[in-house]
């Protein structure tokens, strides 16, 4: 099979994809951002809030 061929079966396959991208609301972009930011933030401390908030330095003074 050729390249050109296996390219044109890649892009039919992911066209539908792309389709449902464009149709996904900020709403679901952000929910999916926070599943994916508290699975990485249980694996890796630096990413744990208290500690990002420790590191620039924010703190019950500044807040209130």
């Amino acid at each position: 099979m050729s390249l050109k061929i296996k390219l044109v079966i890649i892009l039919n396959h992911f066209e539908g994809l792309n389709l449902s991208l464009t149709a996904l609301k900020i709403s679901h972009l952000e929910q999916l951002n926070n599943v994916i930011f508290a699975l990485l933030s249980t694996r890796f401390y630096c990413l744990k809030t208290v500690h990002l908030i420790k590191r620039i330095g924010i703190n019950k003074a500044m807040t209130t």
